[in-house]
């Protein structure tokens, strides 16, 4: 099952993400349900290879290797030490994947690949602004683009101060 997680993972990995995302937009037309594919299938390998690593860098920690000298039941060792380890390092990374995402779905909605028409999406807002500027209204695709930048680095600002609160146990 892990060597055919790590090919998976390599596979998706080996396509830009950009290509993919616009590939599987095309495929999957407009829609909530298919931006939300989109986004999953082409992100998730990260998150993926991020944890896998961290579960291969702790299952040797003395703490792990004692639990399991002592009969702790491999459930027993994920619950109560690798878990631990693992929500920091996974709950910056979805702030991270979170800010991506929003800049792909602007990027999808702008193209028309996004959520359908009447549902909100940073993308719709862009392009009908975009209308404006052909007429000399800059204000309303500027006021988009502004807000956009704003939540994006607001959100990455977060999973930035997650990373410094974040860190390993036992780290100096």
């Amino acid at each position: 099952m892990e060597g055919a997680c790590e090919w998976l993972a390599g596979v998706v990995a080996a396509v830009p993400g950009l290509v993919l995302l616009l590939a599987l937009g095309h495929v999957l037309g407009p829609g909530l349900g298919s931006l939300v594919l989109a986004l999953s299938l082409s992100s998730w390998v990260t998150p993926y290879r991020l944890a896998r690593a961290e579960v291969l860098q702790e299952r040797e920690a003395g703490w792990v290797l004692a639990a399991r000298a002592t009969g702790t039941p491999g459930p027993g060792i994920l619950r109560r030490h690798l878990l631990p380890a693992l929500l920091p390092l996974l709950a910056v990374q979805a702030g991270l994947l979170f800010a991506a995402s929003i800049q792909a779905e602007a990027l999808l909605g702008f193209l028309g690949l996004g959520l359908e028409a009447g549902q909100p999406s940073w993308g719709r807002i862009l392009e009908e602004s975009r209308l404006d500027l052909e007429q000399g209204l800059w204000i309303p695709f500027a006021g988009a683009s502004l807000a956009i930048l704003g939540l994006v680095a607001s959100v990455q600002r977060l999973a930035e101060a997650g990373i410094r609160k974040g860190e390993r146990p036992g780290s100096p």
